[in-house]
């Protein structure tokens, strides 16, 4: 090919159009998904001890919401919640393997709100 037949199909494509990426709607639904996520993964996890990776079905249900209920929805969109419930979700491997581990050594023998939560916080990877 021939250098004019690349500048050529360079110059006939059209300016990129921007894409919405963070939306009132990607904060709401990762939030929701990152809540549910992260209870479904707590409760599989102490009960079943492994947990789930949320990152797949999150994606699968962020596309399946945008699709069904806004169509002018972007892949951007749906790749910040997918992260935003991924993350909500590895938060609660800070519960997961923390809290046992606590009762298990004699150091807790009963739960404390705030302490709980600080561990959930800051005992993520």
């Amino acid at each position: 090919m021939s250098d004019s037949t690349i500048d050529t199909a360079a110059s006939t494509q059209a300016p990129a159009i921007p894409r919405r990426e963070i939306t009132l709607r990607v904060i709401v639904l990762g939030l929701l998904l990152a809540v549910i996520m992260g209870a479904a993964n707590v409760y599989v996890g102490l009960r079943a001890g492994m947990t789930v990776s949320a990152s797949i079905p999150a994606a699968v249900m962020a596309m399946l919401l945008f699709r069904l209920f806004f169509k002018n929805s972007t892949i951007l969109e749906a790749n910040q919640v997918q992260t935003c419930a991924s993350a909500g979700e590895s938060l609660a491997s800070g519960i997961i393997f923390t809290m046992p581990a606590m009762i298990l050594i004699g150091f807790w023998d009963q739960f404390d709100f705030w302490s709980v939560t600080i561990i959930a916080l800051t005992a993520d990877r």
